[in-house]
């Protein structure tokens, strides 16, 4: 199971090469977040995320029960 979330900067600035950023969380079968993908126009780039960023996602996901929300449809 896959995730696509669009990104908002936050009131912070992206890198100028960054366009229409996204995350893309690849879950294990169980829902686990076991990967996560910096996208730009929904495509894979160079940019990695920091581990405090996939922290953020993951709570995120989490918080918002987007893995049950998947299961359930």
């Amino acid at each position: 199971m896959d995730i696509y979330m669009r990104l908002e900067p936050g009131g912070q600035r992206w890198p100028d090469d960054l366009t229409e950023p996204g995350a893309l969380v690849i879950c294990d079968e169980t829902g686990n977040p076991i990967d996560y993908v910096v996208q730009s126009e929904g495509c894979d780039c160079e940019y990695r995320f920091t581990e405090s960023e996939k922290e953020q996602l993951r709570r995120y996901i989490v918080e918002q029960r987007l893995i049950e929300k998947c299961q359930i449809e």
